[in-house]
This record gives structure tokens, C-alpha cells and sequence, in this order.
């Protein structure tokens, strides 16, 4: 059992962190944020407006200790019960990013950049929005104007639907899992975005890569998960060993002035700029990854050719 003064301290550190994030988020009007990140604690937590997320990093030896952080949790912040999700994980578990862990089916709507999307908070180990996007997702929206997109890995459309909203001409969205299909349709629907030119490939990535050999896309977001295997697809994703592959299909398909954002959360990955020559390989994480999250969370880079006109993208983070 932890010694109460430890148990004091993740109080108080709760406080503060729960006032200073609102008052972050309140100056860059986000409703859905990471208050805490073991820190002290083995534990991570979400806020999804009305509505808490914790993970608890499963240790058998901690359980009763556990018991005492969600507790702690309960008396720190004043969340209710029902307001409050937990969930267990396992460190590093590869291939976990879309584990189901129940059967509610209950979809909640929030907000994010004067978005709505609908996320589930008990089913899944994720929740359908990855928040430590958000900023990328801005800058996929600022790009997109008049543009034609592509989203592979697509999970549930956050990145179709910041586009569109965007003023994309036309977008696909693609993804393996047919689930996450229909929640992509449906977070495009909540925002009135729905259209003819907005379609959705239940493929694999790669297939779709190779088939799509007549059509160049001007913006690309390729944003695959660590390490991935289905019935559905042959053989296995492993993205240290499949990069190259993938971002050199992604080129192949881009327009001459095209943009490709790729990412991925990998802690150990190494990116070789030298794959690909004649291509500008500028990375961007510094720009993407948010304050409430901690550097290691994700990595990002923007990809160009050579030709095309150089961008430099804002920073978006109002820091308090």
C-alpha cells in the first residue's frame, strides 16, 4: 500500500495540473485534453469534456495501490462515478491500439476545433480521437482547400473530417477495419460534410497503394500504427521495417507540388531521410506534438519534393 503522503502528493499534483490544463485550454478552445501522464503515478488520464478517461498500467503487485489512485482521483478532481472510465493496459503491448475491451456500443459526441466527433469511452482501448493529433489535424485543415486528400490508416476519419471541413475537393478514407469505416461516415455526417466526393475503402493499405496508380493526391496523411496484424491483410505491419515501403508508395501517388504528413508513435523509430531522394523531409513534431502530452508521444514529418514551393506551418500552441 502506498504511504498516505504519496497518495497526499498525487492530490495536490492533481489540483494543479486540473487548473493550469483548463486554463490552457480554455485559451486555445480545447474541451478534450491529457491531464495527467505518469507523473509519479502509474497512470494516465483523459478528459473528454464531461467525461473522464483513466488508464491504469496493469502491475499485479500494485493492486491494492491502484485501488488508492482512483480514489485519490475520485476525491481530487469531484468527478462522479459514472463520469469517470477506467481501463487497464499493458505497457508497450504490441499491436493493442485497437483492442476491444467491452460491448457497450455507446458513442458520446465532443468537441475539437469547432468540430464534433463521436468517441467511445469504454469499448476500446483508444477512444476513436487520438488527442495528441489535434494540432496536426489543424494543419491538415489549413492545407486542404481546393485539394484533393488522402487518409490511410484512416481509423475513425478525424483527419477526413478536419479536411473536408477544410474546403477538400475530394477525399478517401482508407481503412482495414470495416467498424471503423462506418464511424469514419458517421463523424463525417455529425458535421454535415457527407458528399459524392467524400469516399470511404475498406482496403488494406498496401493493396491500395498499388492499385491506386492513375489518380495523384495533393495532400497525404499516413499515420500507421506500430506494429498491426489481421486476418484481412497478408502478413504483418511493422512500421520500423515498412516505411519505406509505404511512404514510397505514398510518393508515387503524389502530385508535384503534393504534401505528405507521415507519422507514428514508435518510441525507438529511426527515419531515414535518405530513402528518398529528391524529397524534402522536414520534421515537424516539435509543431505537432502538444503541451499536455510528453515529446515522446508521437513523431511527425512533412514530406515535399524538392520542386515544390517550401511551407512553413505556424505554431498553433497559445501556451499559458
Amino acid at each position: 500500500m502506498l504511504p498516505m503522503p504519496r497518495l497526499d502528493e498525487f492530490v495536490d499534483r492533481l489540483k494543479f495540473l486540473q487548473q493550469q490544463r483548463r486554463r490552457w485550454a480554455g485559451a486555445n478552445q480545447i474541451s478534450c485534453y491529457r491531464l495527467f501522464d505518469e507523473d509519479v503515478f502509474p497512470v494516465i488520464i483523459d478528459v473528454y469534456e464531461k467525461d473522464m478517461v483513466c488508464y491504469v498500467l496493469e502491475d499485479p503487485e500494485q493492486e491494492q495501490d491502484l485501488v488508492q489512485v482512483v480514489q485519490a482521483l475520485q476525491a481530487a478532481l469531484g468527478w462522479t462515478d459514472d463520469r469517470i472510465h477506467i481501463k487497464r493496459r499493458h505497457r508497450q503491448k504490441e499491436g493493442s491500439r485497437y483492442e476491444r475491451l467491452g460491448q457497450t456500443d455507446q458513442l458520446v459526441t465532443v468537441r475539437e476545433g469547432g468540430l464534433k466527433f463521436l468517441v467511445n469511452l469504454d469499448d476500446y482501448l483508444d477512444t476513436g480521437l487520438f488527442l495528441d493529433h489535434r494540432w496536426t489535424r489543424s494543419y491538415v485543415r489549413g492545407l486542404s482547400a481546393g485539394r484533393r486528400v488522402l487518409n490511410l490508416f484512416a481509423y475513425t476519419g478525424s483527419f477526413t473530417v478536419y479536411a473536408a471541413q477544410g474546403g477538400a475537393f475530394e477525399t478517401a478514407t482508407v481503412d482495414l477495419n470495416a467498424n471503423y469505416g462506418e464511424w469514419a461516415k458517421k463523424n463525417l455526417a455529425l458535421n454535415a460534410l457527407e458528399g459524392p466526393n467524400h469516399r470511404f475503402y475498406r482496403r488494406d493499405v498496401f493493396e491500395f497503394l498499388k492499385s491506386e496508380t492513375r489518380k495523384q493526391w495533393d495532400l497525404i496523411i499516413l499515420d500507421p500504427p506500430t506494429f498491426s496484424q489481421s486476418k484481412k491483410m497478408e502478413g504483418t505491419l511493422d512500421v520500423q521495417r515498412d516505411y519505406p515501403e509505404l511512404i514510397q508508395g505514398c510518393l508515387k501517388i503524389l502530385s508535384p507540388d503534393g504534401i505528405l504528413f507521415f507519422s507514428n508513435n514508435y518510441l525507438k523509430f529511426k527515419f531515414d531521410e535518405r530513402l528518398f531522394p529528391k524529397i524534402r523531409c522536414q520534421e515537424i513534431t516539435s509543431l505537432t506534438v502538444p503541451r499536455d502530452f510528453h515529446k515522446g508521444i508521437h513523431r511527425c514529418w512533412l514530406l515535399t519534393r524538392e520542386t515544390a514551393p517550401e511551407l512553413t506551418l505556424p505554431v498553433l500552441d497559445k501556451g499559458v
